[in-house]
C-alpha cells in the first residue's frame, strides 16, 4: 500500500500532482477520484441546513485519545458529501450504486499531538457493499470514496474488488508521520499494522453508534487509525478477533479472510 504525497504521490497533501505517465491501475484511479473527495471535506463545515451536503457541523474532538472515540454530540454526525464525480473524471464503464449512503463522522482523536477526524459512507452495488473511509489531520487528508465502481473487465474496480478495500494510508508532510487508517466488521479488536521498517498494534474501535445509523453504514462496524513516524510503506495489515485469531489479512489495502482462495 503506498502513502501519498503531496509532492511526489499520486494525490494527498495540500495539492495532488499525478505523475506523468503513469499507469492508471486500480488504486492510483482510486487516488486520483478521492481528489474531488478532499477538497470537499477541506471546505469548513456550515450550519445553515439548506441542502443535505449543508449539514456539516463542527466536530467535538476528543483529546489524547490513542485509538478512536465516539463523538460527543449528534449534531455533529453528518460531514459535507463530497463533490459530485463528472463523467469525465469516472472510468469507462463506471456504475451508479443501487444506494449511497450520507458521509458520517466515525471518529476523532489526537494521536502524538495531531488531531484527527474519520469520516465513512457506504454504498450498495446489489448485494455488495463497499465502505470508504477518508482521514483529515492539519496537513492534508486521504482515503477513497466508494461511488467509483465498474463493471468493465480491466478497467477500473469492480464492485468485489472496492469493497475489499477496507484500509487505507495517508502519509502528512506537515507533522512527517504516515497514518494507516480503515473500516472494519464487527469481531475486529485489534490491528496489527506492518510497515517497512516499523510496526504497530492499535485497537480496532467502534464506530459512534449514532453515524453508523444515520449513514447506514454495516451495523457493528469498528474503525482503526495508527501513525507511524516518517513516509513509509505499508504493505500488510493484520486484523485479529478477540481471541487472537486472524480475522483479515489486508495487502495493499484489500482484506480477505485469511483462508480465502485469492487472499489480497
Amino acid at each position: 500500500m503506498t502513502a501519498r504525497t503531496g509532492d511526489g504521490g499520486e494525490w494527498g497533501g495540500r495539492g495532488e500532482l499525478r505523475r506523468a505517465g503513469a499507469a492508471r491501475d486500480p488504486d492510483a484511479i482510486l487516488a486520483e477520484l478521492g481528489h474531488e473527495l478532499r477538497a470537499a471535506w477541506a471546505r469548513p463545515p456550515r450550519r445553515v441546513r439548506v441542502a443535505p451536503w449543508h449539514r456539516g457541523a463542527i466536530l467535538v474532538l476528543a483529546l489524547l485519545a490513542l485509538v478512536p472515540t465516539a463523538l460527543a454530540t449528534r449534531d455533529a454526525i453528518w460531514a459535507p458529501d463530497p463533490a459530485p464525480l463528472p463523467n469525465a473524471a469516472r472510468p469507462p464503464g463506471s456504475i451508479a450504486p443501487t444506494r449511497a449512503g450520507a458521509q458520517v463522522y466515525v471518529a476523532a482523536g489526537t494521536t502524538r499531538g495531531v488531531a484527527w477526524k474519520l469520516t465513512a459512507s457506504a454504498c450498495d452495488y446489489g448485494d455488495v457493499r463497499a465502505v470508504g473511509v477518508f482521514l483529515t489531520v492539519p496537513g492534508g487528508g486521504g482515503g477513497a470514496r466508494c461511488d467509483v465502481a465498474t463493471r468493465m473487465p480491466g478497467v477500473g474496480v469492480s464492485p468485489g474488488a472496492l469493497a475489499q478495500r477496507l484500509v487505507q494510508t495517508y502519509f502528512d508532510p506537515v507533522s512527517g508521520r504516515t497514518w494507516a487508517f480503515g473500516a472494519l466488521p464487527a469481531g475486529a479488536r485489534t490491528v496489527d499494522v506492518s510497515a517497512t521498517g516499523a510496526s504497530t498494534i492499535v485497537s480496532a474501535a467502534p464506530a459512534d453508534l449514532d453515524a453508523v445509523a444515520k449513514g447506514g453504514l454495516p451495523t457493528g462496524l469498528r474503525v482503526f487509525v495508527a501513525v507511524l513516524d516518517g513516509a513509509r510503506e505499508v504493505p500488510l495489515v493484520t486484523v485479529r478477533d478477540a481471541s487472537g485469531a486472524v480475522l483479515l489479512i489486508c495487502r495493499e489495502g484489500r482484506c480477505a479472510p485469511p483462508t480465502s482462495k485469492g487472499t489480497p
